[in-house]
């Protein structure tokens, strides 16, 4: 091997000849992991993508911190309402 050798990324994932589903009833909440009264359920979490998708749970009131995201970020609001604070 010399510095020109491509090197091969690893590939963790598993042979797509079944289709691999998750009941979300089955996933545990995890309480107050992003604060008082935010909860959530992680979904799927790839870190070779950089990508998380997580069930949020918020209890009326619950302010989520002011914070950032290095990527893009898709919501999508099941029940109820919220807005930004700041």
């Amino acid at each position: 091997m010399n510095d020109l050798t491509p090197i091969k990324p690893p590939v963790f994932s598993l042979p797509q000849d079944e289709l691999l589903t998750l009941n979300v009833k089955d996933v545990p909440v995890m309480k107050d992991a992003l604060g008082p009264g935010i909860h959530f359920k992680p979904l799927l979490l790839d870190p070779e993508q950089g990508l998380a998708v997580n069930l949020a749970i918020f209890s009326p009131g619950a302010v989520v911190p002011a914070h950032l995201h290095t990527g893009a970020v898709h919501g999508y609001t099941l029940q109820g309402k919220w807005y930004y604070e700041e």
